[in-house]
Parts: structure tokens; C-alpha cells; sequence
């Protein structure tokens, strides 16, 4: 058996982080009892470190199987072999047995080789039986097809995450737009998605891609009812993407309350607030605010890898007009060595190219 664990650390808003060390069997065999197999250490089981109820305390670190990872908690079954519920917010880490095709991927993905990584988790969520760990699978596919440009892909995964998990908290990498989308594969799907009234995520990704074209009226009709929707995730992700048609015509103290108001939210739908928000303070020539909420998205939210990138970009025009060269070089850098796939990279060249002019004197 090979030694091959990963680990995930949900504290908010930070990435969570994966270590191998193992490939899991649990499940494979119900023949025997749980608590037997983890006495005679035939297979590989979880673990997971929950915070100690006492202050700087290391956290308590339990061995069994995890049962469920949905929405924000976690579902554990210890030796005695009763089923409890975890919280996500008092777990500090966990890890769980993945095959040697997850390691493969995961290999590539840390490569930033998004396409072959994208090719292999396919692979492995296939090979993999449980329905939490497919999930999270799933999550990694969705950053792949994102990192390559493949909106409409990603949106299909995701949709698949969310009819398993309704309550899912990977909003965070949901392809939603910030902009104008040219995906032809994308618009194609939300000129059907938006109308399919069963299904709100759909509408929300059709009313997202459609908002900057020629189908805005009926994009903010539909935004306007998923936003007084059931589903909190959605209706708040509804509202943001309503902020970007108030970007032109917001009054100067709109940013603000904006920003003000994203700090309450769930910490999974703020990334496209923030560009917002950015782009707000932008449209009303406050540089130096306008740059700090861009920058919150890489800092904060690098698997969101196109916007991400995009607001590296963003910023760093803000602090070319505060005349921050060096600044502005630096986030131009980042998004070339971070981001080489995506278009923005291009963008982040040219203006390098730019600035190594020398400016012009007085």
C-alpha cells in the first residue's frame, strides 16, 4: 500500500492546502467492522484535527473515517463507530488516502500544467468511490478548466457540485463573469441556462455571461429574482453581479458601502465583489482604494485564477497612475510568472515593455 494522504486546512479566506502521504481502501470491504479493521491496521484511515476547546492548545487530532464533506461541515465516524457532525470552522486540517491517478493530477497541477492535470482528474474521479472525495475532485477540475480558458467547461462541472452538494461553499471558484464574456461555448449554454427556472445556478451563470451583451435586460430581470431567491449563496452572488451595472452610474459613496457590506458576507462570494468594488473607486479616481480592493483577490483568492489574474493587471494600472512603477512592474511580473496561460499575461508584457521606457520629463 502506498503512503499517500492529503490534508485540507478550511480556514477561511485562506486556499486549502493539500500534503500527500496514502491510497485509500475504506469502503472496499463492509465485511468486516470498522473499529477491527483499525485495530489490526489492514487499511489506511482519515484523520482530522479539530481546534482544542482549550486556548493554545494544539488541536486534537482524531483517527476514523470521514463519512461526508458538504456544505460547512464534516461528517466523521471514530473507533466506537457512531457518526458525528464537525463544523468546517473547528477544523484545523484533514487528511484522507487518494489513489496514485489523484497524485498524478495533483503533481500537474502544482506544475501549472492545467490542461494534462484536467486530463488525469477525469481519471481519477472516475476511479474514486466516494462521493465527498469526488467532490473535491471536482473543485480541482473546475480550477483546471478555468486556468485554460474553458469557462463553459467549468460551469458544467460546477453544476455537478452543486446538484451534490447544494450547500457548497466552492462558490469561490464558480466561473461567474466580472466582465464582458467572449466564450462561445459559454454564451451559447446560458442563452439556455438563463431561462431554466428549475435550476438557479443555472441562472445565475446565464444571467452572469449575459449581463455585458445584447441580452442585459432580460440577464438583470433574472438576477433581480435570484437575489430574493432561498438560496443565500446564490441570491448574494446575484446582488454583486447586479453592482456591476452600477459601476458607471454609482455615486461616490457607493464604493465604500459596498465594501463595508462584502465583509458580512459568506467569505466564498467576495472575490467578484471586490473586483467590483475596484472597479468602482477606479471609476471615481481613487487610485490608491481602487488598487487595495483588486489586490484582495490574488492575495486572498489565487484559486480564482483568471480574475485573479485580471486584477493583478487592474491594480497595478491603479498604481502606474499614483506614477508607482516599480510597484505596478511588480504585479505586472506576478501575473506573467503565475498566470503565463491566460490572456492577461499578454496585457501584463506589453505594459513591461512600457515601462521600461523611461518616462518622459517634466
Amino acid at each position: 500500500m502506498a503512503n499517500h494522504w492529503e490534508g485540507e486546512a478550511p480556514a477561511e479566506p485562506q486556499p486549502r492546502k493539500t500534503t500527500s502521504l496514502g491510497k485509500s481502501r475504506l469502503g472496499r470491504s463492509l465485511a468486516l467492522p470498522f473499529v477491527l479493521l483499525l485495530a489490526q491496521n489492514l487499511f489506511a484511515v482519515d484523520v482530522v484535527f479539530v481546534r482544542n476547546s482549550k486556548p493554545g492548545q494544539p488541536a486534537v487530532q482524531r483517527q476514523g473515517e470521514i463519512v461526508d464533506l458538504a456544505g460547512n461541515q464534516l461528517m466523521f465516524r471514530g473507533p466506537s463507530g457512531q457518526v458525528e457532525t464537525i463544523p468546517l470552522e473547528q477544523i484545523t486540517e484533514w487528511r484522507t488516502p487518494w489513489s496514485t491517478t489523484k497524485e498524478q493530477a495533483d503533481s500537474l497541477y502544482l506544475e501549472k500544467k492545467y490542461a494534462e492535470a484536467a486530463a488525469i482528474y477525469l481519471r481519477a474521479r472516475e476511479e474514486e468511490p466516494r462521493v465527498w472525495a469526488r467532490r473535491q475532485i471536482m473543485m480541482r477540475l473546475i480550477e483546471c478548466y478555468s486556468a485554460t480558458g474553458n469557462t463553459a467547461a467549468a460551469a458544467e462541472e460546477f453544476l455537478i457540485l452543486a446538484a451534490s452538494d447544494p450547500e457548497t461553499t466552492a462558490w469561490e471558484i464558480a466561473p461567474l463573469a466580472w466582465r464582458a464574456v467572449d466564450d462561445a461555448n459559454a454564451l451559447a449554454r446560458a442563452a439556455q441556462w438563463i431561462r431554466d427556472t428549475r435550476n438557479p445556478a443555472k441562472q445565475l451563470f446565464g444571467a452572469s455571461w449575459l449581463l455585458a451583451g445584447p441580452q442585459r435586460n432580460e440577464a438583470i430581470t433574472v438576477l433581480q429574482g435570484l437575489a430574493g431567491g432561498t438560496n443565500k449563496r446564490i441570491a448574494t452572488l446575484a446582488v454583486i453581479q447586479l453592482w456591476r451595472t452600477r459601476i458607471i452610474t454609482s455615486p461616490p459613496e457607493e464604493p465604500a458601502s459596498w465594501l463595508a457590506g462584502l465583509e458580512r458576507l459568506p467569505v466564498e462570494t467576495r472575490p467578484l465583489g471586490y473586483y467590483c468594488v475596484g472597479e468602482a473607486f477606479a471609476k471615481h479616481n481613487q487610485p490608491e482604494k481602487a488598487a487595495l480592493a483588486y489586490l484582495r483577490i490574488p492575495i486572498l483568492y489565487p484559486r480564482t485564477r483568471p480574475l485573479a489574474a485580471d486584477a493583478l493587471l487592474a491594480a497595478a494600472a491603479q498604481l502606474e497612475k499614483l506614477d508607482r512603477r516599480e510597484q505596478a512592474a511588480g504585479l505586472y511580473r506576478e501575473v506573467l510568472s503565475d498566470f503565463a496561460a491566460l490572456p492577461a499575461a499578454t496585457a501584463a508584457r506589453q505594459r513591461l515593455e512600457q515601462l521600461a521606457t523611461p518616462a518622459p520629463k517634466p
